[in-house]
């Protein structure tokens, strides 16, 4: 949506795989990847001597996480869900453009007078709209996934909704999908599974397409 083009790894294996083939000017680190962790692939590329950026993603804060992250080469550290504006700042700063050095020190959140620039808001405000504008389509994908009685596909798909909907602003969205993460993924029956879609429903009718200035 920044006009970066992204290709994604499906576990820490893929992630190295994927960087010796290619070339990246920033990576996205996952910590909690299956195969190798965010931190150990990180190591291996700083051992290899790869200087590329590395943003490392948590999705729980605990103790000794961040510095555990910056050991292994780690630039920065973001916890889940991720605040929109915050994670843009970032890539922007530590881009070839920003030509930003590693932050060990920087504050894991913004403070309340760390505002986004107007320039920042409007880029924040599209992407919000953009991503509420595919949310009725990812609740057909949901409800196609309940309706082929597929649970383990249904709590894949609201996990993603779950997390991204916080990184956009929209909690209830999030809430919602987490709700119905947990109830497929620990059996629940089709009627509270439907249930739990239709509530996610209205939550997605009533979400906010602008970010909080």
């Amino acid at each position: 949506a920044q006009g970066h083009e992204i290709t994604v790894a499906w576990n820490g294996r893929e992630a190295v795989e994927a960087f010796v083939q290619g070339e990246f000017d920033l990576i996205i680190m996952d910590i909690q990847m299956p195969r190798l962790d965010g931190c150990e692939v990180t190591r291996q590329l700083r051992d290899a001597g790869h200087t590329v950026p590395v943003i490392a993603l948590t999705a729980h804060a605990m103790a000794g996480d961040r510095e555990r992250c910056m050991e292994a080469g780690c630039n920065h550290y973001l916890t889940k869900p991720v605040n929109v504006a915050e994670l843009i700042q970032v890539i922007s700063e530590l881009t070839p453009s920003g030509q930003a050095k590693p932050q060990p020190e920087a504050a894991t959140s913004p403070s309340p007078e760390d505002k986004p620039s107007d320039d920042l808001a409007t880029k924040l405000e599209a992407l919000t709209a953009r991503f509420v504008a595919s949310l009725p389509g990812k609740v057909a994908s949901l409800r196609a996934a309940m309706d082929s009685d597929d649970s383990a596909l249904l709590a894949r798909e609201a996990h993603k909704l779950a997390g991204s909907g916080g990184s956009y602003g929209c909690n209830a969205v999030g809430s919602a999908a987490a709700a119905l993460e947990r109830a497929a993924a620990d059996g629940a029956d089709g009627e509270q599974l439907a249930q739990l879609l239709d509530q996610l429903d209205q939550e997605v009718q009533s979400a906010p397409t602008k970010v909080s200035r």
